[in-house]
């Protein structure tokens, strides 16, 4: 592949990334589970991938 056309794709695949990143750090929110809740130790994992993924991208704090 040629090297510029390498890395304007490359520049088109950054771009969207941030403008997925912003979406979701827009419209999500940790999710934060009460006492009462019963979680399977799928969902727990689910929310904690889901709360890291913010940390990192959004900035979240516990």
């Amino acid at each position: 592949m040629e090297p510029r056309l390498m890395l304007a794709a490359l520049a088109m695949l950054l771009l969207a990334a941030c403008t997925t990143a912003g979406s979701f750090c827009e419209v999500s929110a940790p999710i934060r589970p009460s006492a009462a809740d019963q979680l399977t130790e799928g969902t727990a994992r689910q929310i904690l991938v889901h709360n890291q993924f913010g940390a990192t991208t959004c900035g979240w704090r516990p």
